[in-house]
């Protein structure tokens, strides 16, 4: 150990050393090999790994993607499918931008219009403010909510010993809870008698779930009820559960199934009529009771007779048959499933199950753009019971006119499905544009009903309209100025430019707007600066798109109809970004505080390098030590520019070194100052600002704190700011001032 001691002192001395030259601020050398960081390039590939939450959540979805190289911010689209979306449906699918500008890699989707049982596919396309460009678009991730079944069935006296459950599939589901009880009140927290994995059949649409429930001897042919729960890939469970439903298994020597006579099936507009056979085996001895129950979609079952004890059925002497009718608050579009049940002294007959519907108008009407722009193709989704019906149903069409002409037509199914609108015009003042429809009404239409009670010509009670938009009346557009936005700057600095677009109220709504952007400086269109176009369908839209610091840009819309043909072009307004600190502090010190280190701005005020600056332009009434003539005009102190500009600058020294004066006032972006004054700030004319040097090059500044027009507004408090060694030390601090009376400050150290 003895001699272990000094070997350990030793080490103690060197570890100590190396930290405090850490500690005192050495620093290690960087070797010959070192590398500064390169810039990161945009690599505009598709984000990989898009996921989404399947059943997770009730009420939300979450999606996550992995970065791109580069990217500035991603857009995220979402696409709805009511079934296990086909190829076909992904190509058809209607595509909606659900989320732009985010800098994260996950999005909560939580969007009051998710609905439980359908599923949601999600792609992601990143971004980068440097050109604006945008890279190749992710593969598809499908999501869906957390939800219990919203249709339930259970078996009515068909087996002596089970009773067979049968549920709707819920999209990303992984299991089921079943759920029983004998009374309908308590199913939801009854006995849990199952738990059956979610089955896969294959089929695009309408497979099942299913579980046979062995029923204890002591609940045979009793009336069980059911509810199921689901259950999500993370093992959360719904807290709702699926509608109730009944079951029961059959008893020997129970009443005979009721045979129906007839129900409603687009044969009313008002309610809905079940009829079955009176029982020929009926006696005195052994009566027949029955009981009706409905459901639909979403709803448990209903008991609709007997709604109290004793309450007698409608018996139809002329047709000896029993029938209910159930005006209720039936609904279109809506079909209802009937469960007949017959009991006798010893027990229920199997159920009569029927489906029944009131004549309902089209559920959809869509109308997408033909590829040549010239008219729409028609997407009709047929009202429920279009393609079991016994008589093909035909539908009667209303069509109004650009010139509020209004038509009437009988089409059959065929027709509808495949109507041809005519030719659109190229534009409003086309003779042809009088002759397109404005707006599609259909009503379904029975041309004669199954029972003869109800025969003769039927038309639902509701129509379904769609309004078609023609050219829109020229657009507004206004544009934000130094404004800052929750959004990144762009590579130069600068924030986004907002622009809100809008249409006079009574004018046709837009599909969308194209933008045209033009660079201007102080009112004069910048030479080189080709039009950039921009094409948004909502009605704000923020320009990052190279925006430059110092550049005022002038915009100017057009609105578009579904077709693409477009309005009148807007009045021009100009707009420009706010920028940041860093571009702030960059702009100021270029054009105000050290123009001789950025020669290619100041060509007219300063030859060469720091070493050479020499004054143009003297300060009145100190004697000239310098002037010059800059486009024909002498320039010598304040030189009667237009009235409304600043125009003065003024170095009092003709070589480095030397002291003097220099002040510097600007003109206003928007004034009409020649071109030589166009510059981006100015010092308000009542500062004073001045800066002593000697010839050893140190000095004092003093003045302030000045404000700071024109494009960006501010406040320039200059501290403890002064000249040594040839070059300006020290401090000063920077407040800006954006549109909306925001403010930001800085600190910067020379």
């Amino acid at each position: 150990m003895r001699k272990l001691l000094p070997f350990i002192f030793f080490m103690t001395c060197l570890l100590v050393s190396c930290n405090l030259d850490l500690m005192v601020g050495s620093a290690p050398e960087l070797g010959n090999d070192y590398n500064p960081p390169k810039e990161v390039v945009f690599s505009g590939q598709a984000p990989s790994r898009p996921m989404a939450t399947k059943s997770y959540y009730e009420d939300r979805i979450v999606v996550s993607w992995s970065a791109v190289a580069g990217a500035d911010y991603y857009s995220l689209e979402r696409a709805e499918f009511s079934v296990t979306p086909t190829q076909a449906d992904v190509a058809r699918a209607a595509w909606t931008p659900i989320y732009d500008y985010p800098s994260a890699l996950r999005y909560e989707d939580d969007d009051a219009d998710l609905r439980p049982g359908y599923y949601y596919a999600y792609r992601v396309t990143a971004h980068t403010y440097v050109g604006m460009q945008s890279g190749e678009t992710s593969t598809m991730c499908y999501g869906s909510l957390l939800s219990a079944p919203d249709v339930i069935e259970a078996t009515k006296g068909v087996d002596t010993a089970r009773i067979t459950l049968t549920w709707t599939q819920m999209p990303g589901v992984e299991k089921y809870y079943v759920y029983s009880s004998d009374n309908s009140d308590t199913v939801a927290i009854g006995d849990l008698v199952a738990t059956v994995p979610q089955i896969d059949s294959g089929e695009p649409n309408g497979y099942s779930n299913s579980y046979s429930y062995v029923v204890p001897q002591a609940d045979l042919g009793k009336n069980l009820y059911f509810s199921v729960a689901a259950s999500g890939g993370n093992g959360s469970v719904s807290n709702d559960r699926s509608p109730v439903t009944s079951g029961y298994t059959r008893v020997i020597g129970a009443a005979a199934t009721p045979e129906v006579d007839d129900v409603t099936k687009g044969d009313s507009i008002d309610g809905i009529v079940v009829r079955w056979a009176k029982d020929p085996l009926e006696t005195e001895e052994d009566p027949i009771t029955y009981t009706v129950t409905r459901s639909y979609p979403g709803s448990s079952e209903t008991v609709i007779f007997p709604t109290y004890p004793g309450e007698e059925l409608p018996f139809d002497e002329a047709s000896q048959t029993y029938y209910i009718q159930d005006p209720g608050d039936i609904r279109e579009n809506v079909v209802y499933t009937y469960s007949i049940v017959a009991q006798n002294n010893t027990g229920m007959s199997q159920a009569n199950v029927q489906t029944a519907y009131l004549l309902s108008p089209p559920q959809e009407l869509t109308f997408t753009p033909k590829e040549d722009g010239r008219g729409f193709d028609i997407g009709v989704t047929l009202p429920v019971g279009a393609d079991e019906a016994e008589t093909q149903w035909e539908y009667e069409v209303t069509i109004t006119r650009e010139d509020d002409r209004v038509e009437t037509e009988i089409l059959s199914q065929s027709e509808l499905v495949d109507y041809d609108f005519p030719v659109s015009a190229e534009s409003a003042s086309d003779d042809a544009y009088k002759d397109e429809i404005r707006r599609f009404e259909v009503r379904t239409v029975n041309p004669g009903a199954s029972a003869a009670s109800r025969s003769g010509e039927l038309k639902s009670r509701s129509s379904i309209v769609t309004t078609i938009d023609g050219i829109p009346d020229t657009p507004t557009i206004t544009a934000s100025s130094n404004k800052r936005s929750l959004m990144t700057a762009n590579g130069n600095g600068v924030f986004p430019v907002e622009l809100a677009l809008s249409v006079p109220d009574d004018s046709y709504k837009p599909a969308d707007y194209v933008i045209t952007r033009t660079g201007v400086e102080d009112g004069i269109a910048t030479q080189g600066d080709d039009p950039v176009k921009f094409i948004t369908s909502d009605s704000t839209y923020y320009d990052n798109d190279g925006t430059r610091v110092g550049q005022v840009y002038t915009y100017t819309a057009v609105a578009r109809d579904a077709l693409g043909r477009e309005s009148g072009q807007s009045d021009s307004v100009d707009g420009y970004g706010a920028i940041t600190g860093e571009a702030y502090i960059d702009a100021f010190e270029a054009h105000l505080l050290k123009p001789w280190e950025s020669p290619d701005l100041h060509p007219d005020y300063v030859s060469g390098g720091k070493s050479s600056i020499w004054g143009y332009i003297s300060q009145q009434g100190m004697g000239s030590l310098g002037s010059a003539t800059v486009g024909g005009e002498s320039l010598v102190g304040n030189c009667g520019a237009p009235a409304g500009s600043s125009g003065t600058i003024t170095y009092n020294a003709v070589a480095q070194g030397i002291g003097g004066n220099v002040s510097f006032s600007y003109t206003r972006y928007y004034s009409e100052a020649p071109t030589h004054f166009d510059l981006d700030f100015y010092l308000s004319e009542s500062a004073g600002y001045s800066m002593v040097v000697s010839l050893s090059g140190s000095g004092t500044v003093s003045g302030g704190p000045f404000r700071i027009g024109g494009m960006y507004p501010g406040v320039i408090d200059f501290g403890g700011l002064s000249v040594s060694n040839n070059a300006f030390t020290g401090r000063y601090s920077i407040t800006q001032t954006h549109e909306g009376g925001e403010s930001a400050g800085y600190e910067v150290r020379l």
